[in-house]
């Protein structure tokens, strides 16, 4: 399958190659001349440097003027190496490990920091964020506007004063296309192997004059995959043969068949500006294969129909009026979140029954035949058939602000955020003929609110930022009912010369768990007959902290090489983990921080990019490298000297180039270091099975993309992903012993497509 894919992908290249000179020929006839092409909407990094960013200053508002680290994806980027989903952005940026797939409820995970991104990072769209609190993480799929964006901002580190006090990791911000001519068009098909097919448009403009000027966008995506090609090693995919427990030896290699592991989504954008309003409107939705990252043994994989899903909504409305002396917003955003009513999946012999059907055994005292009668007796009620899962958040959020401007470069910024929540935890059913037996369900409303003051100072050679954020967290049905923090920052930028700049800073983020974590927390008393499951029985969570602090330095050298160097150091403290407990009335088990589990990192972040190194070609090369190292605390008490699931390094080296005048050849070679499995319990597990199980093999895969420009607004590309010869490892699914041993990633696959760009 490799070998095909990689010679099928060659003799596309050839046949856009050969067709080249030809097409060069043709005179466009779509567009007169005095009109914008798709060259003139693909801006280059070196425009974006010239550019405002989205940022709550009105004085620092520019890449080069912000005393933090910044990596910019420019559409150029997304066109020319055909990336359709957020995961596939992320790969090529530094320090980024990326799972595709991660699981079912996070569809593509990421770790960045030794934080699972998906949990830790603020994920916007036109600085709009996509998770409410009480979402264990944001599902990443296609659902997100990637091929609508005019750029992706990444800033690394908390970001507790600018974005409220839950971007632990990292902040990113998908910025949609906008244009000043009176109507743009936007409209991308592609098909790939394993049946898929995804359809992206948007369309664009404005109305009226000066301030009159009604502006408009609106964009939407449909995509759907029959199988995600995944090339399993024996015995990852079959429940007869998989190890009771899931970390044994697994030394057998041979390969089964693939099995369809289907996924589908759906988005849908529009947004508003007139004079001081602007109004956006966003829906997305995503389905999985509902087994993705868990063990044959524990979830069904030979049944394609299982599906898991969530419907995303968020409703923003922004008042802003920008004066001489002050500015002022007022936004408000409804979030509503469910998951998809046909989720569902089937049992096999999960953890839960392995547990319940030994407290049984061990309750009967040797009756077989009760043992057996209440085995069934519970396989019934918990784990045959199909079991719906169902779950909600709906979340307020009202974050009124201003800007004062007391003196020329001073600027003073105070904002007060709330958001209300409601969330219904997550349940499992069974679905009978005329009813529905409800196993859990509870509701758990909170208020978080930011006061947040901060002080922006631009001086000749200086850049200075001091703010605090007050975070206060009420939770109506926890025995913590009332969470106070106080969040610093501050953020300094110095350029002694023209084309250098040097910056420090440092950060904290608080984040309260979501209701997730507790509802994969169970209890069975082990003095009961029959034994049962109490669900939603949680251990202690504490709120997750992050303390951040960076240096670093930026050089552009004669504007042809940038370079851009940062060192950090991360503490994250009550990291959560997957935990069993044993008393004398109970067996427990599920997610648990009350042990007060941190993990410290020292990392460095370097990054090398010049356009068109050789002109005559227009060559550009990006190289990218990162190094991490630290110590972290097991689940039992005791000190690793690693860091579980962050490799020591990742680096990513692209070449771009024109080999004929319209041809565009992207090679993206990405690079991952040894890493361990966030499964390791103590370190007897880790000293003893370091060399198999626990450990994540290097690996090397290639990304090879094609893009003909047919003229200035027609575009056709083909693709060759995960070019590898190594199984590219993932990350654990939800760190349970349900988890596959190995989330194995995607084998080579194939994307060919076309794009429509009228502006």
């Amino acid at each position: 399958m490799r070998l095909n894919c990689h010679i099928l992908c060659f003799l596309l290249i050839l046949t856009l190659s050969g067709c080249a000179d030809l097409l060069g020929q043709v005179d466009s006839v779509s567009l007169s001349s005095d009109k914008m092409g798709i060259s003139d909407i693909h801006i280059t990094q070196e425009e974006i440097s010239k550019n405002k960013i989205y940022t709550t200053s009105r004085l620092l508002n520019e890449i080069e003027e912000l005393p933090f680290s910044h990596y910019i994806i420019t559409s150029e980027d997304i066109l020319n190496k055909g990336l359709y989903s957020l995961g596939d952005v992320l790969k090529l940026v530094p320090g980024m490990l990326v799972s595709q797939p991660g699981s079912a409820v996070h569809g593509e995970t990421f770790k960045v920091n030794g934080l699972l991104g998906n949990t830790h990072a603020k994920i916007m769209i036109d600085n709009v964020a996509i998770k409410s609190f009480n979402m264990s993480g944001a599902p990443i799929g296609e659902q997100l506007p990637i091929r609508q964006a005019d750029h992706i901002e990444i800033t690394y580190g908390p970001s507790a004063v600018n974005d409220g006090s839950d971007a632990g990791a990292v902040s990113i911000n998908i910025v949609t296309r906008q244009s000043e001519r009176p109507l743009f068009v936007y409209a991308d098909l592609g098909l790939g192997t394993g049946r898929y097919n995804t359809l992206n448009v948007q369309f664009g403009g404005k109305i009226g004059k000066k301030k009159n000027t009604l502006r408009f966008k609106a964009y939407g995506s449909s995509s759907s995959l029959n199988n995600l090609n995944i090339e399993t090693p024996y015995p990852y995919f079959n429940k007869s043969t998989y190890p009771l427990n899931s970390f044994s030896v697994l030394e057998d290699t041979t390969s089964l068949p693939n099995r369809n592991l289907p996924q589908s989504n759906r988005q849908l954008g529009f947004d508003m500006d007139f004079r001081s309003f602007n109004i956006s409107i966003v829906q997305m939705q995503r389905t999985s294969h509902a087994a993705i990252g868990s063990n044959p043994l524990s979830l069904e994989y030979n049944n394609p129909a299982t599906s898991y899903g969530e419907r995303i909504s968020i409703f923003n409305f922004l008042f802003k009026k920008d004066l001489k002396k002050f500015s002022f917003s007022l936004p408000f955003k409804a979030h509503l979140m469910s998951v998809n009513d046909e989720s569902f999946f089937e049992y096999n012999f999960p953890y839960a029954k392995q547990q319940l059907d030994r407290i049984t055994n061990d309750a009967v005292n040797g009756n077989t035949e009760a043992r057996d009668s209440i085995i069934g007796f519970n396989d019934e009620r918990y784990f045959t058939g199909r079991r719906f899962a169902s779950g909600s958040n709906t979340a307020f959020n009202f974050a009124p602000s201003i800007s004062l401007f007391p003196i020329k470069n001073v600027e003073l910024f105070l904002s007060s955020t709330s958001d209300i929540l409601s969330g219904r935890k997550f349940l499992v059913y069974r679905k009978f003929p005329n009813n529905t037996q409800n196993i859990s369900d509870a509701t758990d409303p909170q208020i978080n609110t930011n006061l947040i003051a901060k002080v922006y100072l631009k001086l000749k050679q200086v850049n200075l930022i001091f703010g605090l954020n007050s975070f206060t967290n009420i939770n109506f049905n926890s025995q913590e009912e009332f969470r106070q923090k106080l969040l610093p920052q501050f953020a300094a930028l110095y350029k002694p010369v023209k084309g250098i700049s040097i910056r420090a800073n440092y950060s904290n983020s608080y984040l309260i768990p979501s209701t997730y974590w507790n509802d994969g927390s169970a209890a069975i008393p082990k003095n009961i007959l029959p034994p049962s499951l109490e669900e939603n029985i949680a251990f202690q969570l504490n709120p997750q902290e992050t303390k951040y602090g960076e240096l670093g330095i930026r050089w552009n050298i004669k504007n042809i090489l940038n370079l851009d160097l940062a060192l950090f150091k991360s503490k994250n403290t009550n990291l959560i983990s997957f935990k069993q407990e044993e008393t004398e009335d109970y067996f427990l088990f599920g997610y648990d921080n009350s042990n007060n589990a941190s993990a410290n990192l020292t990392g460095l972040r370097m990054s090398i990019f010049t356009e068109e190194f050789v002109k005559k070609i227009r060559l550009k090369i990006n190289a990218n490298f990162s190094y991490t190292k630290g110590n972290q605390d097991l689940p039992n008490g005791e000190l690793l000297d690693d860091l579980l699931e962050q490799p020591k390094y990742i680096s990513q080296i692209s070449l771009s180039f024109y080999p004929i005048k319209k041809l565009n050849i992207s090679i993206d070679n990405i690079i991952v270091g040894k890493y361990l499995s966030s499964a390791i319990q103590s370190l007897e597990e880790y000293n003893t099975n370091i060399s198999s199980q626990f450990q994540r093999d290097a690996n090397w895969s290639i990304n090879l993309t094609a893009s003909l420009h047919l003229d200035n607004n027609f575009n056709i590309f083909s693709k060759v992903n995960n070019y590898s010869s190594f199984f590219l490892p993932g990350l654990d699914a939800t760190s349970s012993p349900d988890d596959l041993s190995l989330n194995i990633q995607r084998n080579t696959y194939i994307l060919v497509g076309v794009n429509y760009t009228l502006d």
